[in-house]
């Protein structure tokens, strides 16, 4: 309810931007206006904006539908302010529990929404776990007469796929056809980048929706949508063709290059020792290799392989073009699209670099580039230092020409931080490398994951802005050091957590005394699984993964740790690339208007449209109970 008398206007934040017209227009209808005691349905309260006072519309749903300026014809008392603030229908008291807005109900009501508010990240882990079990299923039906596998054993290698680790409980050198086809299916469909190609889709089509509809519902009001809604439509649809682009260039080179060279001299003999198809091979190694999943068609993984120096650097470029270096080379790429592109693309591509965030979840601004940049040449430094120094000399580079031992360090190096791709058996390297490979597994999405959380745009609600957007809450890290605190914290949880639970499942061996089965190797294949990465110490009799010899509660237990893993590269809530587009505000677009030299059609359209849109009742209207002029 309104006090008889007064007159509710929108308040304006900054310069006062009221025409001269409306301003007398409103003394007159003051004078002119009889008091009237009709309830309005809005909730109504009072607060001071300023040196002003300031009603504060609230709709039948609670949710604010904006704030009104009170102009009075005579000063108000302090008591007749605290009746106006407290002016509540009974009614509403009611629907809240008869507690007021703070009452426990209300309360309740409001962070079970929080809770079962559906996030990104929702869909996410419901597409990963739905896809594994769908393609665990596939497995073992095709491999149930073949290998006798168990449909956990099955499912272990799907969530493996689809997390791009690469760990495997199967020979892969004697799975079906229909089984590897699945698995690059789903080494190529869990991929980080066609996953974020997806997302940018959804965002562009939601963002074309909005355009359409804003044009439907507002035809003949002389308010247009900012510039900039139509540019990042096209933005998006730039970056997509970039990636997709940057992508098939990689793969498709691999694809011929590799068809040729698996079929060169001597590089054809281990294909044919294991009867596997080159151009099947010349497929499948690009994309497993651009997605870092690890997945090989041998059974000793790229062992049979380690003589062919081409297909070692080429699987070493595309691992880290795939991850680890995939902000840094597509940001180049971007670049020198623009510097050498038509103005047009220059238009399109320009906001990729500026708000490289606001766009791409993997697009990242001049700090947190250089960061990546020196994170990922230390590492690789350190990395190939450490091999050279501590496993030259050893057996397993004996057989090795100087040319190949630096090859197969290379990719070794490369491996650690991405894929379970070796080259060469871990088992015989230096011990103290093999320690050094843990904790490089350990922090191998580090450096990303990072630079994902400090990097975060969020949108706010500020009086300038045009576009309305819900206000969300700030991350807890807004630097590289606190999100690096943060991201520690989390992981440090969930490996001991893993780790104690297969170590209490898997006591009876580790008490047997088994040289095969230890705590060591345990560790090794969770920091493993956790980042992503596939690497494993592997067993004494069999080509498979140490995960094999896990018990059925482990395996799901390797199985929920690979898919947290995964999910550390994925962007927060707040982030404005998963976000979907929300249509501007009228209100705030309608601010505008003032200065405009409009027709009395026209403002009463626009008028109408606020209303509509804030859920205040227009005066006069078919529905309306009140005359009270609101602007």
């Amino acid at each position: 309810s309104v006090l008889p008398g007064c007159k509710v206007e929108p308040v304006v934040h900054g310069e006062n931007r009221s025409s001269p017209r409306l301003e007398s227009e409103d003394k007159k209808e003051a004078q002119t206006e009889k008091p009237k005691n009709k309830e309005v349905k809005s909730q109504v309260g009072s607060h001071s904006h300023g040196n002003k006072k300031v009603l504060t519309s609230q709709n039948s749903k609670g949710g604010e539908s904006g704030e009104f300026e009170l102009k009075e014809l005579k000063e108000m008392s302090p008591q007749e302010e605290e009746a106006v603030a407290n002016t509540i229908p009974k009614k509403q008291e009611e629907e809240k529990g008869g507690r007021g807005e703070g009452g426990f109900r209300s309360w309740a009501v409001n962070h079970l929404k929080r809770l079962f508010a559906i996030h990104f990240i929702h869909v996410y882990l419901t597409y990963l776990i739905i896809s594994s079990l769908l393609g665990g299923l596939i497995i073992w039906g095709i491999e149930r007469s073949n290998l006798r596998s168990s449909y956990v054993d099955c499912m272990f290698i799907a969530v493996s796929a689809l997390t791009s680790c690469g760990l495997s409980t199967l020979d892969m050198g004697k799975v079906r056809f229909g089984t590897q086809f699945v698995i690059w299916s789903m080494v190529l469909l869990g991929g980080a980048t066609l996953t974020s190609i997806v997302t940018i889709l959804v965002r562009r089509f939601a963002m074309q929706m909005n355009i359409r509809k804003w044009e439907k519902d507002h035809v003949g009001l002389p308010v247009d949508l900012p510039a900039s809604y139509y540019t990042d439509v096209k933005v998006l649809g730039s970056l997509v063709l970039v990636i997709l682009g940057y992508m098939m260039f990689i793969q498709g080179v691999g694809v011929v290059t590799l068809a040729i060279a698996f079929n060169v001299g001597d590089y054809s003999i281990p294909f044919e020792e294991n009867e596997v198809n080159t151009a099947w091979a010349a497929f499948f190694f690009p994309v497993t290799a651009f997605s870092n999943s690890g997945f090989s068609l041998f059974s000793q993984n790229l062992i049979p392989l380690n003589h062919n120096a081409y297909f070692l650097l080429y699987t070493s470029f595309t691992l880290i073009a795939g991850l680890s270096a995939y902000p840094l080379l597509l940001r180049l790429v971007i670049f020198l699209f623009y510097k050498c592109g038509t103005t047009r693309m220059k238009r399109r591509l320009g906001p990729l670099l500026r708000n490289p965030r606001q766009y791409y979840t993997y697009l990242f601004p001049t700090y947190e580039t250089n960061f990546l940049i020196i994170m990922f040449s230390g590492t690789v430094i350190i990395q190939w230092v450490l091999w050279m120094a501590l496993n030259w000399n050893r057996e397993v580079f004996a057989e090795f020409s100087t040319g190949l031992r630096l090859a197969n360090i290379i990719l070794e190096t490369v491996s650690t931080r991405n894929s379970g791709f070796n080259s060469v058996d871990l088992t015989k390297i230096n011990p103290a490398m093999q320690m050094v490979i843990l904790l490089f597994m350990y922090i191998s999405t580090y450096p990303m994951v990072v630079a994902l959380h400090s990097s975060i745009v969020q949108d706010k609600v500020k009086s300038e802005e045009v576009f309305k957007f819900e206000e969300a809450k700030l991350p807890k890290y807004q630097s590289i050091r606190k999100a690096l605190q943060f991201v520690f914290l989390r992981d440090i949880i969930w490996l001991v957590v893993s780790l104690v639970a297969i170590c209490i499942a898997e006591a009876s061996w580790i008490d047997d005394g088994d040289p095969d089965f230890n705590l060591f190797k345990i560790m090794f294949e969770v920091v493993s699984a956790y980042g992503s990465v596939g690497l494993s110490l592997g067993i004494a009799n069999g080509p498979q993964s140490f995960s094999v010899r896990f018990s059925v509660f482990s395996k799901v237990i390797m199985c929920i740790v690979m898919v947290m893993g995964k999910v550390r590269l994925v962007p927060s809530a707040i982030d404005t690339t998963i976000q979907l587009p929300v249509i501007p505000n009228i209100e705030a677009l309608e601010e505008r208007r003032y200065g405009m030299d409009l027709d009395d059609a026209q403002e009463e359209k626009i008028r109408k449209a606020i209303l509509k849109s804030s859920g205040v009742v227009y005066p006069n209207s078919d529905a309306g109970t009140t005359e009270t002029t609101v602007r």
